[in-house]
């Protein structure tokens, strides 16, 4: 009798094509390398415990020869001076916004990345306010979405209208002010995202209740790359 199963192989092609099929890319060659590599290691585990749990043919062919793990990659930040790109936070008062200049996060980048920041402010920032993140994405360097212009400078929206135009851009998080003033740096956790293009154009939005420091050297927005990795088990 022929055995009509399909092989490990099948089973993880089949899977894989599911799983992409899921993120709404649509196309293998519309997929960034990281997320081809997820979406491989994926697979490869799940046919693994597809034969394990379900009885089929191969349950014993196969075996997991490596351990699947994350690390934190070369981080990226934002800053008045010294950073990867530049965004003066220096005096941004309340209610005021800042773009930063076009970040470049590679051709080739993780499927996930970590947002941390560190803030100073002038004064008492009310307890509970937010300072807010936002950005817009592109393929290309330079202006994108909601009139931001890929530079280190005041972001104002279309006609000075900063509030409205800053909801088209994707919100990435805020930092939950206490109230400290200088010389105390407030330090957060924002969040985790899937970067949606290569560049991205970052809006910091000041509802604290209060200004920034004068000087803005405590101010530093971080990036952090989680990366995918493998070693032998």
């Amino acid at each position: 009798m022929v055995d009509s199963s399909p092989s490990e192989l099948e089973v993880a092609r089949d899977i894989a094509l599911a799983m992409l099929a899921q993120t709404g890319i649509g196309a293998w060659k519309d997929a960034n390398a990281a997320t081809l590599n997820r979406i491989g290691i994926s697979a490869a585990y799940l046919t693994v415990l597809l034969k394990t749990n379900l009885g089929l043919p191969g349950t014993n062919d196969m075996a997991i020869t490596a351990v699947f793990r994350t690390q934190s990659g070369t981080a990226k930040t934002l800053a008045s001076s010294g950073g990867t790109v530049a965004i003066t936070l220096t005096s941004l008062g309340n209610g005021s916004m800042r773009q930063a200049a076009t970040l470049d996060l590679g051709e080739t980048r993780a499927a996930l990345y970590r947002l941390d920041v560190a803030y100073e402010l002038a004064a008492t920032p009310t307890a509970g306010n937010a300072i807010n993140h936002f950005v817009a994405w592109s393929d290309s360097s330079g202006a994108s979405q909601a009139n931001t212009s890929g530079s280190d400078a005041a972001y104002s929206g279309y006609s000075s209208n900063a509030a409205a135009s800053v909801k088209e851009l994707d919100f990435l998080g805020a930092h939950i002010c206490t109230a400290q003033a200088t010389s105390t740096v407030q330090k957060s956790f924002v969040g985790v995202f899937s970067p949606k293009g290569r560049y991205l154009n970052l809006v910091v939005d000041n509802e604290s209740g209060a200004a920034f420091h004068s000087s803005a050297t405590n101010c530093i927005i971080t990036l952090t790359p989680i990366e995918d990795t493998s070693e032998p088990s």
